[in-house]
């Protein structure tokens, strides 16, 4: 959705000579933290449902460190990956 709001922005930078990689890297990094905070929440949001069930129905464990840094690291690559492609095909339609 970024990259097709900005599609202007990106036709006059390309006109004025930018390379594709100063057009896409802002994309990149946007897509990248919005992954990273996804994950983050999705992790907080798995730690309120945690702490509910284990005070009012049954024991249970909770990620380890280890794997919720997984997570959240994964949603930061879902995220890159995601405005990679968006990225890519909208500069090769330029």
């Amino acid at each position: 959705m970024a990259v097709l709001q900005r599609s202007r922005e990106i036709a006059i930078m390309r006109l004025v000579g930018a390379t594709d990689g100063f057009i896409r890297r802002p994309f990149l990094l946007q897509g990248a933290i919005k992954g990273l905070l996804g994950g983050v929440v999705a992790v907080g949001l798995s730690f309120g449902a945690y702490a509910l069930i284990n005070r009012y129905l049954l024991q249970s464990a909770f990620f380890t460190r280890e794997q919720a840094i997984a997570i959240v690291a994964f949603g930061a690559l879902i995220g890159l990956l995601g405005s990679t492609i968006s990225v890519g095909r909208h500069l090769k339609r330029i």
